[in-house]
């Protein structure tokens, strides 16, 4: 009896680790990814097929697609299931291509976008499963997070001028100083 329960809480525990891997991916990472695209690339790379985005009026985050999100999501989300042997291999892989062929067909991604997003769930959950959902994989991540996030300050403001604020921690403050 003490093994069944033993079983379905170290169950249960996975099986919430995991969705909240995956909803970390969706909600936060994701969008730090979408912002990093722009920042490399350019909007017109990254936007979404629909009608809404095709005008150069409309740059909102709404608007950038690559990666995307919901076929990250699906992927990373089957795959850990799978490794972890809560679903059959055939039913990760109809996740995966359902969600991928929706999100073309209904026209909010392309088929670049949503290849993309396919092989960077699969990259991450071979992190994650490499690991074996260790804490090593929240440092990873965070490693992650942060230096994209970092790649898009130092784009957006340019090269020189993060060099000078790294090398005088007083330049963001020179402007009170100023007469």
């Amino acid at each position: 009896m003490k093994l069944l329960e033993k079983m379905i809480n170290k169950s249960s525990v996975t099986i919430i680790i995991i969705i909240i891997i995956s909803l970390y991916h969706f909600s936060v990472l994701n969008i730090i990814e979408k912002i990093t695209c722009e920042s490399l690339f350019s909007f017109d790379t990254c936007k979404r097929p629909n009608q809404e985005c095709m005008n150069d009026i409309n740059k909102s985050m709404y608007c950038l697609g690559m990666p995307s999100g919901h076929v990250e999501f699906a992927t990373i989300l089957s795959l850990l299931l799978y490794h972890y042997k809560y679903i059959s291999f055939v039913f990760c892989i109809g996740i995966i291509i359902l969600v991928s062929l929706q999100r073309v067909i209904f026209k909010y991604h392309t088929i670049a976008q949503v290849l993309t997003a396919s092989v960077i769930g699969f990259l991450y959950s071979y992190m994650y499963i490499a690991n074996n959902l260790s804490y090593h994989c929240i440092f990873y991540i965070m490693t992650i997070t942060f230096a994209m996030i970092f790649i898009n300050y130092i784009i957006k403001i340019g090269w020189y001028e993060t060099t000078l604020r790294l090398l005088d921690p007083q330049e963001p403050y020179n402007h009170l100083y100023k007469e």
